[in-house]
């Protein structure tokens, strides 16, 4: 998100349609900038009922556990949005822990609860009918941060922001907005009449599962040598580079998700689509391997050649690094010309905008938003001379 930049969302919604809530905002914060709050209602019986509440049913999933809530939304102290709303549970692990544990929530845009298609991103254009809104587990705006970093330098990423999140009256703390990804959003943000789209957590078509499988297989079991050469017309390289670097250089540990897809065409490429970089920057988390070392000093290139499970990402990165010598140079080619863009200018680009709120409204978080900035100025080195033990 940007200072400058606060967006306009509008709901064509009349109200006179639709009984909304009398409730106040006088427990709602003032931010003249930066930071949207979300204050969101929901009857608690669709909480907490131990028969049909998302809570009391952390399992429960599909349209049986969708229940209908209120949405409003404050950006810069205005009321840009109001409607009711399609709300369901978001996540895996994370949803099945306590009832009073903060979770994640979908957010569903349908025509029976008022608002359609709409966009609530200040740095997107197109409008969506889903949502999600993710609880921050350990530091805020890690996620955001990550996935800025990923999209500028030439990665692919969702849109994210962070928001100041209240659900029914009560402060839930720093959430953050992003799209839901699925085959419909990247149809239109490729532009793309047909894509072949696998998300590693969630349902697939058996089509695409089975052209995800097969690539899978090829990397995974194609006879030796495998070539830099064959790849680079099965995979977008640039796209595959940046990836791993952007797990590498922002030290994601729990980087086995996201999601991939090429255009249903002859000659048309795999792409990779980051997600979930919760353990990521300074947040240390070690999958059950004991870690000692600062957060910046971290070698994550032993996340792809130690991997916590197979992959074919890290499968392809340790066939390639063994079985063609013209792999190290590609690697520590592409890997400096992302280095290269690194610096304080481009940090800054990132961080501005954190800075100033915490320092204006959330300056308990300042030590956390200076640590983050921190790491991705000295990470540069670090990451430099890990690079070098590639001949």
């Amino acid at each position: 998100f940007e200072i400058s930049k606060a967006s306009t969302i509008t709901n064509k919604i009349k109200r006179e349609k639709h009984n909304y809530p009398n409730v106040k905002n006088d427990h709602l914060p003032s931010y003249k900038h930066s930071i949207k709050v979300f204050d969101l209602y929901i009857d608690d019986n669709d909480l907490y009922h131990p028969d049909y509440g998302i809570k009391a049913n952390p399992k429960g999933r599909g349209k049986s556990f969708e229940k209908r809530g209120y949405l409003r939304i404050y950006d810069q102290d205005k009321k840009v949005f109001e409607s009711f709303l399609g709300l369901r549970l978001h996540g895996g692990a994370h949803r099945g822990r306590s009832k009073t544990s903060k979770k994640s929530y979908r957010l569903y845009m349908r025509k029976k609860y008022g608002a359609e298609k709409i966009n609530l991103l200040s740095q997107s254009q197109e409008k969506r009918k889903k949502y999600v809104l993710r609880v921050t587990a350990r530091k805020p705006f890690v996620n955001e941060i990550s996935f800025d970093f990923i999209n500028k330098i030439g990665g692919i990423a969702p849109h994210a922001e962070p928001v100041h999140f209240f659900l029914n009256g009560e402060n839930r703390g720093f959430y953050h907005l992003t799209e839901f990804i699925e085959k419909e959003l990247w149809l239109k943000k490729t532009d793309s009449k047909d894509l072949i789209f696998y998300k590693y957590k969630g349902s697939n078509s058996p089509s695409d599962t089975y052209l995800f499988n097969e690539l899978n297989n090829f990397i995974a079991n194609s006879p030796a040598p495998l070539k830099l050469k064959k790849i680079k017309s099965l995979i977008d390289m640039d796209n595959y580079m940046a990836h791993i670097f952007s797990i590498i250089y922002l030290g994601c540990s729990d980087w086995v998700q996201g999601a991939l897809f090429k255009e249903n065409l002859m000659d048309a490429k795999w792409k990779f689509i980051s997600w979930d970089y919760d353990k990521a920057l300074t947040v240390m988390d070690s999958h059950k391997r004991k870690r000692t070392e600062k957060a910046v000093n971290l070698n994550a290139f032993e996340f792809l050649i130690s991997p916590y499970k197979p992959d074919l990402r890290s499968t392809l990165f340790n066939r390639l690094l063994k079985e063609d010598k013209n792999f190290a140079p590609y690697l520590k080619q592409s890997f400096n010309r992302l280095l290269n863009e690194i610096d304080q200018t481009f940090v800054n680009r990132i961080m501005q905008s954190y800075q100033l709120f915490v320092q204006k409204y959330a300056n308990d978080l300042s030590s956390d938003v200076e640590e983050i900035r921190l790491f991705l100025i000295n990470r540069k080195s670090v990451v430099e001379n890990q690079l070098k033990q590639f001949k």
